[in-house]
């Protein structure tokens, strides 16, 4: 057990977050939290270089620590928990690029201690385009509901599939990106997994494109399915054709909000905290 004299009364560890090409329009929110020694979570944009760069900073506040090196160790087990959460309600990417700034506030019984401060150097760049994600209220408030319950079974269960698809949003690919977002909705579903694929996507998208199944004339298949197997299964069509597909019919950012709503079904709101 720790020994209060010991440690410091509270510390703060902030992130930068990067979403490549998109500025996050919103003001400054935060959640009260309780997990480990984290008690609080600060969200806020940001802008640093010239050109500039678009940012957002995470901060966690925790109570009383034994060291910088304590409060960074429990934070860096948190913040991918964090962006996981960002990526599935707002479906852009985010990226940590570490620590920025870490500190601690001094013991009473010291008060001539020095305050500990660790500055960790902001990363440069510019000149890349932006387009801008302006964040709804309902949003902010899902995040806010969601923030404090990243210890619950409805997310730790999911952990692992919410980070392929937080992987899946950085990629840059468009075919690569396809095939990690109908992954996802593999995962999601039971043991005949492209049935009830198909079978979810004509759900969410009833106007879906059909082409018939090559293996069986009686039988269509979304155009999803069709790109999948196309790719999976060598139906001789060449990689620009499929990429051609892809991008002409936007099928990345429609598969996407798939993705995402057969998730936000399987996790829910992140209830049930423990």
């Amino acid at each position: 057990m720790d020994n209060s004299e010991d440690l410091f009364p509270g510390a703060h560890v902030k992130y930068k977050v990067t979403t490549p090409g998109i500025v996050c329009v919103f003001e400054k929110f935060s959640c009260d939290v309780s997990y480990d020694k984290i008690n609080r979570i600060e969200i806020e944009k940001s802008q640093d270089g010239n050109p500039p760069n678009f940012n957002i900073l995470i901060t966690f506040y925790l109570g009383p620590v034994s060291s910088i090196d304590e409060a960074q160790t429990i934070c860096n087990e948190k913040i991918e928990d964090v962006l996981n959460t960002l990526s599935l309600t707002l479906g852009i990417p985010f990226s940590s690029e570490g620590i920025i700034g870490c500190n601690v506030i001094p013991k009473a019984a010291k008060p001539n201690e020095m305050y500990l401060n660790a500055i960790f150097p902001a990363f440069k760049g510019g000149g890349t385009a932006y387009s801008d994600k302006k964040l709804r209220e309902e949003e902010i408030k899902e995040i806010i509901d969601k923030l404090p319950c990243l210890t619950s079974y409805s997310y730790t269960n999911n952990k692992m599939v919410l980070e392929v698809f937080k992987s899946a949003l950085n990629i840059n690919n468009e075919i690569a990106k396809f095939m990690f977002l109908y992954l996802i909705l593999m995962i999601l579903h039971g043991d005949n997994k492209q049935k009830q694929v198909e079978e979810y996507i004509k759900k969410i998208e009833p106007n879906v494109e059909l082409t018939p199944d090559p293996r069986n004339n009686d039988k269509d298949e979304t155009v999803y399915t069709k790109i999948r197997n196309s790719i999976t299964h060598d139906r001789k069509i060449s990689p620009e054709q499929i990429l051609q597909e892809i991008t002409g019919k936007a099928l990345v950012f429609k598969l996407q909000k798939i993705v995402q709503k057969k998730l936000s079904e399987v996790v829910g709101n992140f209830k049930a905290c423990v």
